[in-house]
């Protein structure tokens, strides 16, 4: 388990020293030996003014605290520029701090092959790093997915042999999201995952969820298949109920939109009308522009997906309807 002390819009772990000096004072004498703990002093130092012999002293008086209760404990200590400057750190390294690493983030569609060179000499320096967070979305956690740099970073860790956490295991509504809004988080399945949630499993088990029947009992799910004309062009369009629940006498449906492009050449502005047996009201939606009209849904492009180029599926569009009894596709 990491305990982060998250500092990300206040930029200077320096302003909040005492504070942090405090909570790991007490967390760590609360578990002092327990291996499973690790304590992670800053998240994403950032700021112009933020260099590392700023973020080094503040890790240096934490440290303190920490070692005063456990003499032991793995220890993460970030670097400036949003834990990119490994570098910088393999200059000037703590002294006489213990069992520590310092960590380093990314989001492979924004830092590629700089980065990765700046991890690569870091390595060189014997700096001991632990990747505390990382995706392959942009830098904000949303826009597309970049699996190629995604994969050329995961096997530099691999030939490194650097531990790494994904961000993040939530159900947000945003692409670095690893569960689909509205995931239930009592029993989450196979269908729950979101693109990126796709990618990480198969990168980390080799297994491909899209080939793998969902082992969670799907009783009520159903699939039906139809054919969108977009132009003179042909998408065909998949809907899948994949989740049913009952909460404070109404039912929630989850629906899952696949679209794939037959043709050989690219779709633009499609549009596509769904009519159910009831009526129903939208209480979630994600990667489209989705809206509810008595019985009928209308799922429009969203900002990743006006554009579908010939021979490619879109599996990542969905939403949740609300309605008082339960909802099937006519």
């Amino acid at each position: 388990m990491i305990i982060d002390w998250h500092i990300l819009s206040d930029g200077n772990p320096a302003q909040y020293q005492e504070q942090a000096r405090a909570f790991f004072g007490n967390v760590s004498g609360k578990y002092a030996g327990n291996p499973a703990m690790i304590y992670e002093l800053c998240n994403e130092p950032n700021g112009s003014d933020v260099t590392w012999p700023v973020v080094k002293s503040y890790a240096e008086s934490v440290i303190q605290e920490i070692r005063a209760n456990d003499k032991n404990a793995l220890i993460l200590v970030g670097t400036p520029q949003w834990n990119q400057a490994e570098t910088e750190a393999g200059k000037d390294l703590l002294k006489d701090a213990g069992n520590m690493m310092y960590t380093v983030h990314f989001y492979a569609a924004t830092h590629k092959d700089q980065q990765r060179q700046d991890l690569s000499t870091a390595y060189d320096q014997k700096l001991p790093m632990f990747v505390s967070e990382f995706g392959i979305t942009e830098a904000s956690g949303n826009g597309a997915l970049d699996e190629q740099s995604g994969q050329t970073w995961i096997d530099l860790l691999d030939q490194d042999k650097i531990s790494r956490v994904a961000w993040a295991t939530s159900d947000k509504d945003e692409a670095s999201s690893i569960f689909r809004p509205g995931t239930n988080p009592d029993s989450p399945s196979l269908s729950d995952l979101t693109e990126w949630g796709q990618w990480l499993r198969k990168a980390y088990t080799g297994k491909d969820t899209s080939e793998e029947k969902d082992s969670q009992d799907t009783s009520g799910s159903s699939e039906k298949t139809a054919e969108l004309k977009s132009g003179d062009n042909e998408l065909e369009v998949s809907l899948r109920q994949s989740n049913t629940w009952n909460s404070d006498g109404m039912v929630f449906t989850q629906f899952d939109l696949t679209l794939t492009n037959h043709s050989d050449q690219p779709v633009t502005g499609w549009s596509e009308v769904l009519n159910f047996t009831k009526e129903v009201s939208i209480d979630q939606s994600w990667n489209g522009d989705i809206s509810a009209s008595g019985n009928t849904v209308t799922v429009k492009p969203g900002q990743y997906h006006a554009t579908i180029q010939a021979g490619e599926s879109v599996k990542d569009i969905g939403f949740i309807v609300k309605s008082d009894g339960m909802v099937e596709q006519k």
